[in-house]
């Protein structure tokens, strides 16, 4: 996250939030991902 912000830090505010925007087009998060197991011992999500 902060490597993005990072990336776009000379960029105007407009500019942050139309690239913010137009990141997850295209992208799909699926249900069955979004509560599937991280692996983790504890089942704790992070």
């Amino acid at each position: 996250m902060f490597a993005g912000k990072h990336n776009v830090r000379d960029s105007g505010t407009l500019a942050q939030m139309a690239a913010l925007i137009a990141g997850p087009v295209g992208k799909r998060l699926m249900y069955r991902n979004l509560i599937a197991d991280n692996g983790l011992p504890s089942g704790a999500r992070s």
